[in-house]
């Protein structure tokens, strides 16, 4: 990595960390640490993808795929009380995004030691964070502040589209493809949001459950589309939703 790229990734590994503090310490100034983290932050992936051999659109889109992860795991991050939890989800954040930026490098710039597939292991694992951090972060709204169904429908499906978009295109789905597919995802985020809106059960509860039936389609989806679907796997992986929601929902306290 470049002495530049290597100061621009330690400086927002250094930025998701200051600002969370920031925010532990200066809590009613929510909304002035939070422009100024979202700014500052895309300032610096746009640095650091700027030179990037692919198109303009692409390069927007590794900067969208970090940015959305941010943006969801700092509202997460907000909501949190206890302290370990806090310092535990912005270390989280800011390695994820580190680990993230890293591979991006190697793919782009350096791929004799870039490892098959890596880039796309890591954005399906941020991407999935992405819906459970923006999911809580939603039900959060509604519970603490009374935000109205249409502001946090609204939110969901703009979030949704562009996280489904940049999930689906980071799993080397086609484009126009892409659109079709995160459109209708972004309908069935947004229908999951309502739905679960109604559920009496706390936030962190209906970001699970919604984070298991979205892993559950995308993964059928993505095996479809890069035809390695079969019975077996399918089999596998309704296995693994059924045995997340049973858990969750067995144990999880009713408001």
């Amino acid at each position: 990595m470049t002495q530049t790229h290597r100061l621009l990734s330690v400086a927002i590994f250094l930025l998701i960390i200051g600002a969370c503090i920031l925010l532990l310490f200066f809590s009613a100034y929510l909304i002035p640490i939070a422009v100024a983290f979202i700014g500052l932050l895309i300032i610096l992936l746009v640095r650091f993808f700027y030179q990037a051999k692919v198109s303009l659109y692409e390069r927007m889109l590794f900067v969208l795929g970090v940015a959305l992860f941010n943006i969801a795991g700092f509202s997460f991050f907000i909501f949190l009380e206890h302290p370990f939890f806090q310092y535990a989800t912005a270390l989280g954040i800011a390695f994820i995004s580190l680990i993230y930026i890293e591979n991006a490098y190697k793919y782009l710039w350096n791929i004799p030691d870039y490892h098959i597939s890596a880039l796309s292991n890591v954005s399906s694992y941020m991407h999935l964070l992405s819906i459970f951090f923006a999911t809580v972060s939603l039900f959060n709204l509604r519970f603490f502040f009374g935000v109205s169904s249409i502001v946090t429908l609204s939110i969901a499906a703009v979030f949704g589209l562009l996280l489904f978009y940049a999930y689906l295109w980071s799993q080397k789905v086609l484009l126009t493809s892409s659109r079709w597919y995160s459109a209708l995802f972004a309908i069935v985020f947004v229908e999951f949001v309502y739905v679960l809106n109604i559920w009496p059960h706390l936030p962190l509860v209906k970001g699970v459950v919604t984070l298991a039936f979205v892993y559950g389609m995308m993964q059928i989806l993505l095996a479809s589309l890069h035809d390695s679907l079969n019975p077996k796997k399918v089999a596998r992986t309704l296995g693994i939703v059924g045995f997340v929601l049973l858990i969750v929902l067995v144990t999880a306290q009713w408001r």
